[in-house]
């Protein structure tokens, strides 16, 4: 069964070698196929990219000649290459405006990029983002320098500007003198749009993540899932938004889409990861199973791009589906199952050839063998009982070789009797016993060898027949029993030395028949159980024990019944007759008949009752030393003389994570966990410990989790009386946080000696001697002394002169007696005998207990600060009248802006003042008018009209001068009609004219009590008399709501005006400064913009109000300007905490976002000249921040908003800043 099985496992393995070796050469094959398809995949990407460049790069020399044709270009690129900033503002407009068409059509050819730079590299005109107010940030880029320079064309992929793309550097020449430079770019969609067209498959750039954060690139990019160090656009996530609709289409669980993502993702970028890593050009094929559940790959081929410094900044990558890739694989598949069954068809049909050739040979062989391998003699004789054939033994047995034996017979091989020795062939006993065939054996045969040796053998000769009875021959097998007859006589003598050991041998010995009784027992076994041999024979050894131990040996006797394999030796307890117990190792063994029955056995017994107490205190030592070395924080080991591990203690796996069982089993383990650096030293300290002397080491390990930590190891070694190594023990423990401490100890060291030598100050250190213990460099260079170690040991007077060391040793002696710091300033004579002034401290330094043990001094040069506080007070007297000057300089800028504004609000003011002005003029002439007609007809009327009529009369001119309601022109014509019916029902005459007097008087209803005076023929002379009387009531209500109109305007325009000297803060309502300049701009908002103005309570703010009211003319006069006259103005104030919070509104066209951070930039202004001068919001700034106030913006467009932040303070908390 095991040859089949070994033939079996030898076909198989040369079937699968050679299989393996088709199956490469075939698997090579299809490497090389799919490497010759992934480099055509690279190769078509690379020509198609650079074609397209190569294509705009000669489109991009045509733009270039096209534009150098243009005159009105070079006269401009002429003019700016000598021109100053500001004149280069006016040239980068003109220059805009020439090219503005011209632009038009390149971007409509693809170029994303039309840009100029002067020759000395800096930015002209950039026509995508032009800059026509303001000038370009001051940078120039190195490869617009580079072609400066060498005056060639560049070209290649750039950032700048926050985009990426393939850019064309051209330098210009205009009339054979270099102008500058023209840049025209392409962007990347552009490039990718044209591949596309190429090659009709999708494309995409991965740009470097460091490229898109350092250009702080546009648009909206996110990690690619191709690689985590390239950013991709967001739109090109085509294998992330495939995923997401598969895995929408399947209504799959959130957590397995979760995981299926990550497992996609990181699939793909394991594919993609060695050769973005090395930034080579290479394809890769995407399994579409993970993906989308397609039967096509994805090819996806990555070409390494390259800025114009060689620098790879980003990947072209291409992707498509394929079917190429997997028919590879088909068709290599398909050739393996082929080639696997065409080898496994030969090899089966030439092993078929090669076993029936082997049984043939097997079947002689198998012959020779068992002739060659008999360890008895034989030989083959013939019918006259010649020696035909021999066999090696029989050689061996009688000292005959081959031939030699081949010419004998029987006769001479036997030793014969004296009787015999003439006796032939024919007369040989033995010869005689065969002729008859029969089998002759004799075991008392002595044959003799070549040279006349004689020994004992056992002979047996079998005669050969043929099939018709015939002898043809005989067999001789016989076998020498020389050791067999010594055997036997050892054996006698043997059996009584045998008895003697057994009586006299240490342990007990007793055989037992198939009842378990006593058949013997040697004399120690009758010792141990306390009686004679006489008293055992014949007793059960059940009787000697209890039931416990009775179940153990019945056990072990059935497991060897079962198995046949006699047990291991045994405990078992026996119990004497005279109760006394004792402990024995049995070792019993059974007898077993050759009918397989148990027949009895033999048991020796060792008494180990000692030796169990032995172990019981052995296991009591052994429990406290584990205890022990379980709670000290070394691990103990052991080490044999061979330097291999017997004993580890548990503490190991704390320390280095590994199990004592894990030491044991591997026995370098400790070795391996050397860190690599250490192992010299480690080996070093073994080397030691082999010749015998005491180690200790300090080194580091690795732990099973890779923490690297130190260990410090103490071994003893023990030797021999011979001096040989016997063992070697060894303690280890961690000194990781030791270690730490002593780095942190250096560097402190370190870092402490390196500051005391960097600083400029002198610093030293003395002992209570007065001898220098530490100096720095600064204060051996003081002294001229070239390194600190020439003053270590000196004292004071052996640096200064005699009267400064004796005041410095009176000063240092009383601080080490006081322990009091002392900081003082002196001047010493320095050894270039120049004056410097010193900042000297001098603390005592004390020790753990107190104790001062020395002094510390740290000396400033403070020679300038001396002549600097000189030359600070002339400086402070010119700074505070500076400080003046632009004070006064900063109010009379304030005070002219805020007169220019109200040079311009002068006209709508005068037209405010006018128009009450007129008002006034025209009530005053309906006065003089109505009061000439009342003196006239007043008394005259009065004569015509009774007393009651008076009455009446007074009363309507009363109730006519207390009008107040305005009514509309129809409201007056239904109020006529109302009247002249009452007055027709009255049958009173001219009702149409009256009713219109009463209704310019004001009287429209509850007419009946006039009734008398209507009726009167002259009523219309009384009533136009009442209007007349009740017109110069109103005229004068006319005039005196102009005059106080007039009043407030005046009123406004003197506090706008007003210019405080004082320089005070005063406590102002902010309400009443922002209504003011609502007054001035009244006329500018009465004709197209609301004002919605909301004042809540606000406390009274410490201010400089007329600063105040420049503030909010500048923020309205911008929200009215921004409205261009028609929107609606909102004005909020309330109190947000400690702030008075003013929101001025507009719904203008809001604030552009790119120049929202200017705004507050001094004469910045996007006006058109003449209309602004940029200062107006910083002035508003800078004001607020005198008040310690700041202001926000908020704009879009349609509502703008400017916050302004005011602080509530009182007079103790309020810190005037400086303007």
């Amino acid at each position: 069964m095991k040859v089949w099985l070994k033939r079996i496992v030898i076909f198989l393995g040369v079937f699968a070698l050679l299989d393996a070796v088709v199956i490469r050469a075939l698997y090579l094959n299809l490497k090389n196929k799919r490497e010759e398809y992934f480099t055509k995949e690279v190769s078509e990407l690379q020509i198609a990219y650079s074609a397209i460049t190569k294509t705009y790069g000669i489109n991009a020399q045509a733009f270039y000649h096209k534009l150098m044709e243009m005159p009105e270009v070079a006269v401009s690129l002429k003019q700016a290459a000598t021109a100053t900033t500001a004149q280069q503002a006016g040239v980068r407009a003109l220059l805009y405006y020439q090219l503005s068409s011209t632009y038009r059509q390149f971007r409509q050819q693809q170029v994303a990029l039309l840009n100029f730079y002067l020759p000395d590299g800096l930015p002209l005109l950039k026509m995508n983002a032009p800059l026509l107010s303001g000038d370009y940030p001051r940078e120039s880029r190195s490869s617009i320098q580079a072609v400066m320079q060498t005056r060639q064309e560049l070209s290649g992929m750039e950032s700048a500007d926050g985009v990426l793309g393939y850019r064309y550097l051209l330098p210009a020449m205009a009339d054979r003198r270099w102008v500058g430079c023209i840049e025209i770019g392409l962007a990347l969609s552009d490039i990718e749009e044209q591949l596309q067209n190429l090659l009709l498959r999708q494309f995409f750039f991965l740009i470097k993540r460091d490229v898109q954060e350092k250009t702080v690139l546009r648009g909206d990019f996110v990690p690619s899932e191709l690689s985590d160090d390239y950013v991709v656009s967001k739109n090109n996530l085509w294998l992330s938004d495939a995923l997401k609709n598969y895995l929408e289409r399947h209504d799959l669980d959130p957590k397995e889409a979760a995981k299926l993502m990550a497992g996609v993702t990181e699939y793909i970028k394991g594919k993609a990861a060695s050769g973005i890593a090395q930034h080579n050009s290479f394809a890769i094929s995407l399994t579409p199973s993970l993906i989308v559940h397609q039967d096509k790959d994805y090819i996806v081929a990555f070409l390494p791009i390259t800025d114009v410094d060689g620098e790879q900044i980003a990947y072209l990558v291409s992707y498509r589906a394929d079917t190429a890739l997997r028919s590879f694989s088909e068709a290599f598949w398909l050739k393996a199952l082929a080639s696997s069954g065409a080898l496994l068809f030969v090899m089966i049909f030439i092993s078929q050839i090669k076993r029936s050739r082997s049984i043939i040979l097997q079947s002689r062989d198998r012959l020779q063998g068992i002739t060659d391998n008999l360890f008895e003699g034989l030989c083959v004789l013939n019918e006259h009982h010649h020696i035909s054939f021999v066999n090696p033994a029989a050689e061996r047995l009688l000292g005959y070789s081959r031939q030699e034996l081949l010419t004998r017979t029987l006769h001479h091989l036997v030793e014969h009797g004296m009787s015999d020795n003439a006796a032939s062939d024919a007369a040989c006993s033995i010869c005689e016993a065969v002729e008859t065939g029969m089998i002759y054996q004799s075991d008392d045969l002595v044959l003799v060898t070549r040279d006349q040796r004689t020994f004992p053998a056992n002979l047996t000769v079998t005669p050969l027949i043929d099939k018709r009875g015939k002898r043809t021959g005989s067999i001789l097998v016989f076998q020498d029993i020389t050791e067999h007859k010594q055997a036997e006589m050892a054996l006698k003598k043997s059996e009584a030395y045998n008895r003697l050991i057994i009586e006299t041998m240490t342990e007990g010995l007793a055989t037992f028949d198939s009842e378990a009784r006593f058949l013997y027992a040697n004399t120690q076994f009758c010792r141990m159980f306390g009686a004679s041999r006489e008293m055992l024979i014949g007793r059960s050894f059940f009787e000697f024990m209890d039931d416990r131990n009775r179940a153990i040996i019945l056990h072990y006797i059935e497991e060897y019944r079962k198995t046949g394999i006699a047990p291991a030796p045994y405990e078992l307890e026996w119990q004497r007759h005279d109760g006394v117990r004792f402990v024995t190792l049995t070792a019993p063994q059974a007898f077993i008949d050759e009918q397989q029955q148990y027949a009895g056995g033999v048991v020796v017994l060792t008494d180990i009752t000692r030796l169990k107490d032995i172990e019981q205190k052995l296991r009591e030592a052994n429990v406290f030393t584990e205890s022990i070395l379980q709670n000290v924080p070394e691990v103990i080991f052991s080490l044999d003389e061979e330097m291999c591990l017997t004993y580890i203690s548990p503490k190991c796996e704390q320390m280095c994570g590994y199990t004592a069982q894990e030491f044991l089993e591997t026995p370098d383990l400790l070795k391996q966990m050397i860190y690599a650096e250490d192992r010299a030293l480690f080996a070093s300290a073994q080397d030691a410990l082999r010749m015998g002397q005491v180690s200790s080491v300090e080194f580091r390990i690795v732990k099973k989790n890779g923490e690297i930590i130190w260990v410090h190891k103490s071994s003893t070694p023990t030797l021999d009386a011979e001096g040989r190594l016997m063992r070697i023990d060894s303690s280890m423990y961690n000194i990781s946080d030791l270690k730490k401490a002593e780095y942190a100890l250096a560097e402190e060291r370190n870092l402490l000696r390196t500051l005391i030598n960097a600083i400029p100050d002198v610093v030293y250190m003395k002992n209570p001697d007065g001898q220098y213990i530490m100096v720095n460099t600064a204060f051996a260079r003081l002294f001229g002394k070239r390194h600190v170690s020439d003053v270590i040991g000196l004292r004071t007077a052996d640096l200064l002169s005699d009267y400064q060391a004796k005041q410095m040793d009176t000063l240092e002696q009383n601080i080490l007696l006081t322990g009091e710091p002392v900081l003082s300033e002196e001047i010493l004579l320095t050894i270039n005998q120049q004056d410097v002034w010193f900042l000297k401290t001098t603390v005592a330094v004390r020790n753990d207990a107190g104790e001062i043990v020395g002094l510390l001094g740290i000396n400033r040069d403070i020679t300038e600060r001396k002549r600097a506080e000189e030359v600070l007070v002339d400086m402070n007297i010119e700074l505070k009248e500076t400080l003046d000057n632009l004070k006064r300089t900063q109010s009379q800028l304030i005070q002219s802006e805020k007169m220019a504004a109200l040079g311009q609000l002068i006209a709508g003011v005068a037209h405010e003042i006018n128009t009450p002005l007129g008002a006034i003029r025209a009530s005053i002439g309906n006065i003089a008018n109505a009061l000439a007609e009342s003196l006239a007809q007043l008394p005259r009327l009065l004569a015509t009209l009774a007393p009651e009529e008076q009455t009446l009369f007074f009363q309507l001119v009363e109730r006519a001068a207390q009008r107040k309601a305005q009514v509309t022109s129809r409201e007056e014509r239904q109020l006529k009609r109302q009247l002249r019916r009452e007055m027709e029902a009255h049958e009173i005459k001219d009702a149409d004219v009256l009713a219109d007097i009463l209704v310019d008087l004001g009287i429209y209803d509850h007419i009946d009590a006039y009734v008398p005076i209507f009726q009167k023929p002259d009523a219309v002379v009384i009533l136009q008399t009442a209007y007349n009387l009740a017109a110069q009531q109103h005229n004068s209500d006319n005039i005196m709501t102009a005059v106080e109109r007039a009043a407030k305007i005046v009123f406004a325009l003197k506090s706008y005006a007003h210019f405080d000297q004082s320089g005070d803060m005063i406590a102002a309502n902010i309400t009443e400064g922002i209504d003011v300049v609502l007054t001035l701009y009244y006329n500018q908002l009465k004709h197209g913009i609301d004002v919605l103005k909301q004042y809540r309570d606000i406390p009274l703010v410490r201010c400089y109000p007329d600063e105040l009211n420049q503030v909010w003319t500048n923020l309205i006069h911008n929200a009215v300007q921004a409205m261009d006259g028609h929107g609606t103005l909102e004005i909020d104030v309330a109190q947000q905490d400690r702030h008075v919070v003013v929101k001025i509104t507009d719904s203008g066209c809001g604030i552009p976002e790119n120049i929202r951070e200017r705004i507050f930039e001094p004469f910045f202004t996007t006006k058109p000249s003449g209309e602004g001068s940029g200062l107006g919001l910083d002035i508003v700034q800078k004001i607020l921040e005198k008040h310690q106030g700041s202001i926000q913006v908020e704009s879009r467009p349609g509502k703008t908003t400017f916050s302004v932040f005011l602080p509530i303070h009182t007079e103790e908390d309020f810190v005037t800043p400086s303007f």
